[in-house]
């Protein structure tokens, strides 16, 4: 199946967003994902087959990076200013997928867009409860 094939075949989702965390070991401050973390994996997992299985530097762990590339010492105090800001922020903390990014990260850090696909409406619709 190809990646459009693959696109078309997911229905639209929510993502909620919870918690600020540190990845150990690079401290990358993220925003974790509360639901739609499993559709994440599931789009990732059906994604990565054949010419796009890729062995990655690390598992894939959907999240919304706030800050990367700290200095160690800066990291902690960092994250405690995220995290206070995050209690404080009262707007939207949930949104809707329906369409995927591809981008590349290049050897100078910057992140090139690639394609965007939209997922499928037809799938959000199959996917409906049956009454």
């Amino acid at each position: 199946m190809t990646v459009q094939g693959v696109c078309e075949s997911l229905p639209p989702f929510t993502v909620t967003l919870d918690d600020i965390a540190v990845f150990p070991g690079t401290n990358v401050i993220y925003l974790a994902i509360g639901q739609g973390y499993s559709e994440f994996l599931s789009a990732h997992s059906s994604l990565c087959h054949g010419v796009l299985n890729n062995r990655e530097a690390f598992p894939y762990h959907p999240h919304v990076t706030l800050a990367q590339g700290l200095e160690p010492e800066y990291v902690e105090a960092s994250a405690d200013l995220a995290r206070h800001r995050w209690r404080e922020y009262s707007g939207p903390r949930s949104f809707l997928v329906n369409d995927l990014v591809f981008v590349q990260n290049t050897d100078s850090d910057d992140w090139l867009d690639l394609n965007q696909l939209q997922l499928s409406s037809v799938a959000a619709v199959s996917a409906l409860p049956v009454r």
